[in-house]
């Protein structure tokens, strides 16, 4: 069975779910999930609105995943799934599962992080704060996958959705996120992308009450990367 996907201005959205009140993408890197102020790249939000005909533009994300980083995005097509969303995504109800590749080999087969950060307008990053500064606080929870013989590949779930929440947590504890550039200083050359990918989203319906799980494949250039990882020495 061919599986359905929108095709607008030269970028590819498979649909992993849709009914009358949601749709699910899988986000490809380098496409932003909604518009940013004053800026003309184009969104994963306009393009399903244009693609759609939704002249209202009623088409809205519920939740966000970094412009480079690939993935389930969930988008409602009315005003009460909008809202219903929203408060669930809030809530930290939803279950958001994560693949990740980061350098260095993490010892413990699992943990959780948790961390305080803050978000600076300047350089667009989360920082390390303090509540009372203003900080809000970052919480996920781990799992190793494979150990590389200098990197460790994770299945990551968010507790909490800070901006950068897994590339900034992860640099915290001195294993950045491979291909990253904005918290790290020098790009290492793996990868021109964080090595980040929403696999996995779990919601309750706004109307059915039902839980609705979405899975994107993991792309090309992550599966590449990890058969290079397994060669190095």
């Amino acid at each position: 069975m061919k599986k359905k996907k929108i095709v607008w201005g030269g970028w590819e959205l498979p649909i992993l779910y849709e009914d009358n009140d949601l749709l699910a993408i899988s986000k490809p890197a380098g496409l932003l999930t909604v518009p940013i102020h004053k800026s003309k790249a184009v969104s994963a939000e306009f393009i399903l609105n244009q693609a759609k005909h939704d002249s209202e533009g009623q088409i809205k994300a519920v939740h966000r995943i970094d412009r480079y980083t690939t993935g389930v995005v969930l988008f409602a097509k009315n005003r009460f799934a909008y809202k219903f969303m929203v408060r669930h995504f809030l809530a930290h109800e939803p279950k958001r599962v994560y693949h990740c590749w980061v350098h260095g080999v993490v010892k413990e087969e699992k943990g959780t992080l948790v961390h305080v950060f803050k978000l600076i307008d300047a350089s667009f990053k989360n920082v390390p704060s303090t509540i009372a500064d203003g900080g809000s606080e970052a919480r996920l929870s781990y799992k190793v996958l494979h150990r590389y013989p200098n990197a460790t590949h994770l299945q990551v779930e968010l507790d909490t959705g800070l901006k950068n929440q897994i590339r900034a947590q992860f640099k915290e504890i001195g294993h950045p996120v491979i291909g990253e550039r904005q918290y790290v200083e020098k790009p290492d050359g793996l990868l021109d992308r964080p090595a980040l990918h929403a696999q996995r989203l779990e919601v309750t319906h706004p109307k059915t009450g039902k839980l609705i799980s979405m899975k994107a494949e993991i792309p090309a250039e992550l599966l590449n990367l990890d058969r290079f990882l397994l060669e190095m020495k």
